[in-house]
């Protein structure tokens, strides 16, 4: 177990294994990767993954995930139970291309999701004590979108 007493921990590289677990308590963890990548989180694929089950052993206030250098950001089946852990907002940052939601549902505590090259969201996405904010042009250029997939609403208050 990594143990930060809650001061912050920030992972950089190519590929991460959690084969133990980290607890950042009040302080907040960040995972991105090296170089230029894509992220792979819950069941996704990519350069870096973290599976459900390694995301359901980091105790954090705040998580971050991705940074400038990621290209693609892909979420498939992240588990209310896997996100938990995460006690307030995950941020998912594709600073360099797109983050797309797919395959099964996911669901966290609170989501704020910014990419530079616009959010696709074709499987259920959801939260569930906090707000979710989705920023498909999070470098304020071009016309960059988020697109809803067939069979997903938006209930925008």
């Amino acid at each position: 177990m990594i143990s930060t007493s809650g001061n912050n921990l920030s992972i950089s590289a190519a590929d991460l294994t959690l084969d133990g677990s980290i607890a950042a308590g009040a302080g907040s963890v960040t995972i991105t990767r090296s170089g230029m990548g894509t992220i792979g989180l819950g069941t996704a694929m990519g350069d870096l993954m973290l599976s459900g089950s390694e995301l359901g052993r980091i105790i954090s206030t705040n998580m971050t995930i991705g940074g400038t250098t990621i290209t693609g950001l892909t979420v498939n089946g992240v588990t209310a139970t896997n996100s938990n852990g995460i006690a307030e907002t995950m941020t998912l940052k594709a600073g360099a291309g797109t983050i797309t939601f797919n395959g099964t549902e996911s669901v966290f505590n609170a989501l704020d999701a910014q990419a530079s090259g616009g959010i696709t969201v074709s499987a259920a996405l959801s939260t569930d004590s906090g707000k979710m904010r989705l920023d498909g042009n999070s470098d304020g250029m071009g016309t960059d979108k988020i697109t809803l997939g067939a069979n997903i609403t938006a209930d925008i208050p």
